[in-house]
């Protein structure tokens, strides 16, 4: 009112997220001998390029 924004209705209650499932540990060793380098080594700063076409 007098010219203040207005919102609509706020949901008070949220739908539960996905259930959670177990994760496999990381190997506690890695030889770097896969193709390319494992989630857990690559940094979220720095993102390696997509191969360009």
């Amino acid at each position: 009112m007098d010219g203040w924004p207005r919102v609509g209705p706020v949901l008070e209650r949220h739908p539960a997220p996905a259930a959670w499932h177990p994760v496999e540990p990381e190997p506690a060793r890695d030889d770097f001998d896969a193709p390319e380098l494992a989630p857990h080594w690559i940094s979220p700063r720095r993102r390696p390029k997509a191969p360009g076409p």
